[in-house]
């Protein structure tokens, strides 16, 4: 691609990738393929190649990582891959999985961010597809579940140990008092409204992945509030700063 000339923020985008889901990228191919970047694009280009490497980032390392930046970097895909089923085989069987779960959006891949929603708002759905009683049965009427209470990261502790960053777990409680003839109105069935946050902004792929949890549960509606809508030729650009790539448009 680098030959050939390609968008560089494709290039970028595509090294990031395969550095967070493999781990890093072996340190003699990365140095190489940087140097052709540099050769191939100009040397402007290495303020935006080192902050990828960055340990604030550590989106481009290479493997193995230095001594000194191990403790610093965390590389959990290949570890929660499984545990939260993020990849759906390209089967059969996986394609029909596919159709019923969140990693429609992506085309086999589940996002992370909506997995941990799910460990928390519809845990059934983490462990395993949610629709596939339903499509065992000889009814065509495929009902919804009952949404569960929330009750935090209970059955994924270690799952979210392995994500870098710290979580919270807060039961809030109503503190106000109420009438006696509140409760008993509170028992009939009503929808709970779930707010989202994103923080540094989300994708529109993510917000279909959320109304797709929300159409499964009976009994819970999803809010989502988020700082931005982002993508990934965003979050290059945010990185590099405004600048013009070669071979693509130019960064406003």
């Amino acid at each position: 691609m680098i030959a050939e000339g390609a968008d560089l923020q494709i290039i970028l985008r595509l090294l990031c990738l395969a550095s967070i889901t493999a781990g890093g990228i072996k340190a003699k191919a990365l140095e190489s393929i940087k140097r052709e970047i540099l050769q191939a694009y100009g040397y402007n280009y290495l303020p935006l190649l080192l902050s990828l490497a960055s340990p604030s980032l550590g989106l481009l390392v290479p493997n193995p990582l230095p001594p000194l930046r191990t403790s610093n970097l965390k590389y959990p895909f290949t570890a929660i891959r499984k545990s939260l089923r993020l990849l759906i085989d390209d089967s059969p069987e996986g394609i029909d999985e596919v159709e019923n779960d969140i990693s429609f959006t992506y085309s086999g891949y589940a996002p992370i961010s909506i997995r941990l929603i799910q460990c928390v708002a519809q845990k059934g759905g983490v462990i395993s597809n949610p629709t596939e009683k339903s499509a065992n049965d000889t009814s065509t009427k495929q009902e919804k579940m009952q949404a569960h209470p929330i009750v935090g990261w209970k059955g994924f502790e270690d799952v979210v140990a392995s994500i870098p960053g710290e979580t919270v777990d807060i039961v809030q409680k109503n503190v106000a008092k109420r009438s006696p003839a509140i409760p008993s109105l509170l028992q009939a069935p009503a929808k709970s409204t779930t707010i989202v946050f994103f923080l540094g902004g989300c994708t529109y792929t993510e917000i279909a992945a959320i109304r797709w949890v929300g159409r499964q549960n009976r009994g819970r509606k999803f809010l989502v509030a988020t700082t931005g809508i982002i993508s990934g030729a965003s979050m290059i650009d945010s990185i590099s700063g405004a600048r013009s790539f070669p071979g693509g448009s130019k960064v406003v």
